[in-house]
């Protein structure tokens, strides 16, 4: 057996794919940050927002910029918020074992629905905490609990 070489064509390939996908996406959120009136200051901080998140968590920087984006085209319109979002979230999504932006539209839905989105990260950040440890004790999907939640929302709210 022939040990693989660390600067094979291969792994430099797939490297170069990594960096272009992650430039695609950085640019077309930067286009949407200038098409909503955005400046390049606001970007600067999405990107070092986006950077620390890959950092601290054992996730590819191009999964941090698709929940990033995803959240901010969920209505979320505060630099601060979508990063705490989606670092929120990507922590979700690693602890229960489930997709991230999946579980963002739920929550974030939910919170719209209740009318708790205004109440901002840290009240999402809390039901999270919840919904996983529920998950964990009830042995269902976290995504199953946002779902229900979601189903009873309605309700909920004229009680």
């Amino acid at each position: 057996m022939v040990p693989s070489e660390p600067d094979s064509p291969r792994r430099e390939t797939s490297a170069v794919t990594v960096a272009a996908t992650l430039d695609k996406q950085m640019s077309s959120l930067q286009a949407q940050f200038k098409s909503a009136g955005r400046g390049s200051e606001e970007f600067g901080k999405m990107r070092d927002q986006i950077r620390s998140i890959s950092r601290e968590l054992p996730v590819a920087r191009g999964e941090v910029v698709q929940l990033y984006t995803a959240i901010s085209k969920m209505g979320i319109t505060s630099t601060s918020q979508i990063g705490a979002l989606t670092s929120n979230f990507m922590k979700f999504g690693a602890a229960s074992g489930e997709s991230p932006t999946a579980l963002a539209q739920s929550q974030i839905g939910l919170s719209r629905a209740m009318g708790t989105l205004d109440n901002g990260p840290g009240t999402i950040k809390r039901f999270n905490d919840e919904a996983n440890t529920l998950s964990s004790k009830a042995g269902v999907s976290a995504q199953g609990i946002l779902d229900f939640a979601q189903q009873l929302a309605p309700t909920a709210r004229m009680a």
